[in-house]
């Protein structure tokens, strides 16, 4: 009966042994594997930092563009609003000299003078 009470004790002690050394081989696994997700986690976290960064300067980019595009269209719209007056003012001048000219040739001195400095004081004001 010792016999057998020494033999399972020895079988026992055997599955305690043989169980620890499995479970501990599991729990080393799981160490891997808990290391190698945590290390995707930081892969990914990173990968999704560098993605925002560039979205980010994606977008800057494009304020930066759309501003200078909304200064070009501001230019432009001055510049086209420059050259109507310039315009009007030119037509202006035309038609003021074209009565002038036309005064001096019936001999109205006097009224191409008075003509003339309107016209003058007209262009002037145009100008500002």
């Amino acid at each position: 009966m010792q016999e057998e009470i020494a033999k399972i004790n020895s079988e026992r002690s055997k599955f305690e042994d043989d169980l620890r050394k499995e479970m501990t081989a599991e729990k080393e696994a799981l160490l891997v594997m808990i290391e190698e997700l945590k290390g995707k986690i930081i892969t990914n976290e990173e990968a999704l930092k560098e993605n925002d960064r560039k979205a980010y300067i994606i977008e800057s980019e494009f304020e930066k563009e759309r501003a200078l595009l909304q200064q070009k269209i501001q230019y432009y719209e001055k510049l086209i609003e420059e050259m109507n007056r310039k315009e009007r003012v030119t037509y202006f001048h035309i038609w003021t000299k074209g009565l002038i000219f036309r005064y001096i040739l019936i001999g109205n001195l006097k009224r191409a003078k008075e003509f003339k400095e309107r016209a003058r004081f007209s262009d002037q004001r145009a100008y500002l």
